[in-house]
This record gives C-alpha cells, structure tokens and sequence, in this order.
C-alpha cells in the first residue's frame, strides 16, 4: 500500500457507508527499511518483530475467547502475526492499527499472500494523536494492545479512546513496556528511549490501571512479566548470533545484527536495572 493510501476497512468496523477510513495521520517515513524486517523475522519468527507477539501474547489470547462473530482489533500490528494467528485458530476477523506505514504495508502483503486479505485488515495509526478513525463507537469486542505505549504522546489518553469504541463487556489485553515507578530522571531511560523506533510519553502501570479503572474498566490481571521478556530477548538473540557466526556472512549484514542486537541488550539492560518493566494487564469494561 502506497504511503497516504487510506485503508479499507471490513464493515463491522467501518461507518457502514463503505467508505474508506484512514484510521489517522501516516508517518512520512519508515523506520522499518525491508533489511531490518528481514532481519527481525531472522530473529523473531515470519511475520514477527518482538517478544510480544513472538513469545507470549499468542498464548494469552485463549483468555479472550475469541469467536468469528466478535469485531476484534488489534493496536501495534507490526506485521500482522498475532493477527493471522487469532483469525486461523478461532476464525475471528480482525482490524489492525500499526503507526509505521512500511510495516502496514508489508502486513498487507502478508495478509494477501495468505489469502486473509478480508479478513485481517489494516489500517493506520497517529501515535501522537490516537484515534481509531472509522470503528463505530461500542462495536468493539476485543481489543490487543501491544508494542504501542512508548511511541504514544498521550497514553492515558488512548485508554479513553478504547473505552469509546468498546462493547460493554468488552475485554482488553495488554502487553506492554512501562516506566517503573521514580525512573523518570533516570540516564537510562534516556539512552533507551533514544534508541526506540519513537519516542513517545511513558506511564507507570499504576497510572494507567489508574486510567483503566476511570474510564470503566475492571481489571482482572496486572502481572510483571519483566523476567518472561527478558528471557526471550536473551534466548531469540544468543540463538541467532550463534546460527550467523557460525557461516559465512556479509560485513554489512552482521554490522546491522549488531547493531539491532545491541539496541535489545538495551532494552534488557533498562529492565534489570528497574528503568522499564514489561507488563501483562487484562480488563473488562463496565459502564
């Protein structure tokens, strides 16, 4: 899909006009060139970028009961992994909102590849201003929220915009990184934002249950997950610098693992040293 293009979304989340809708503003550039998407999957898995969708939220996803008459979204689609999964085991159709218009793009392709194309859309998503363009208000069923909340200017702010598109009764499940409690002033903590995709506001969990919980939601689960996350970064990374030192590689393309390598080191680094946590949040909405 050409940047600015708009999305079409599938009619249980459209305006029933079928009409497209753009789902917010598009970035003008990508910090996903096809060498490091290609890289990623190296290291993560087809169509996967992260321990989230890689590791841990295929298997959280059974506590939703998903079925194909829910209207379900998923936010940080990345490549559409977590997407096709939820649609190829419970038959369920879903919309994915992902910030990067190089990664939405490639999603698509997958997803027509696979001959999922009306089945797992995608659309846009402005991190600086999240909205969800096009989803009718109390539609939504299931909501996945992940790889998001660092990029996002406001985060208490979108809790209130999936309140507003959310089913009364409606679930929500969370995997995100947050900041830990005190470290805002921490050196670390710059040094790891600096070296994110985007640089957004972070929110300490107790925060943004705090937000949940004010805009009507009841929280079922709020678990640290931090050792779990860690763990995967060291596993997939020592797996895959093991498998390209041990054969002939390029200097341009071991300089580039390197490179992402160290940027997740980081990431475990301000996880040790109590900078950001990784947290796993469910949530029912009761208005």
């Amino acid at each position: 899909m050409a940047l600015g293009k708009a999305a079409t979304v599938p009619r249980p989340f459209g305006t029933g006009t079928g009409k497209k809708a753009t789902g917010g503003g598009v970035l003008s550039s990508t910090r996903w060139p096809q060498a490091r998407i290609e890289l990623a999957q190296s290291v993560w898995g087809e169509n996967q970028l992260c321990p989230e969708t890689a590791a841990l939220m295929r298997s959280w996803t059974t506590v939703l009961g998903l079925d194909p008459a829910m209207n379900v979204i998923e936010i940080g689609a990345g490549l559409g992994g977590l997407s096709r999964y939820m649609h190829l085991q419970s038959g369920v159709y879903t919309l994915g909102f992902e910030s990067d218009p190089a990664l939405r793009e490639a999603a698509e392709t997958s997803a027509s590849q696979w001959g999922l194309r009306r089945k797992t859309r995608f659309a846009s998503f402005d991190a600086q201003n999240p909205k969800f363009k096009g989803v009718r208000p109390g539609t939504i069923d299931r909501a996945l929220l992940h790889s998001t909340l660092p990029k996002v200017r406001n985060p208490l702010k979108l809790v209130a915009e999936l309140a507003g598109i959310m089913r009364n009764g409606g679930q929500i499940l969370i995997g995100e990184v947050f900041l830990k409690s005190g470290a805002i002033n921490d050196p670390l903590l710059s040094a790891w934002q600096d070296a994110q995709t985007h640089r957004g506001v972070m929110a300490t969990v107790d925060d943004f249950e705090a937000e949940l919980e004010n805009q009507g939601f009841e929280v079922h689960v709020n678990a640290d997950m931090t050792p779990e996350y860690c763990s995967a970064i060291s596993q997939a990374w020592t797996t895959y610098l093991a498998k390209i030192f041990g054969k002939e590689t390029s200097v341009k393309s071991l300089s580039a693992a390197l490179a992402e390598s160290e940027c997740w080191m980081l990431t475990r680094r301000a996880m040790k040293n109590n900078v950001i946590e990784f947290r796993r949040i469910t949530a029912t909405l009761r208005q």
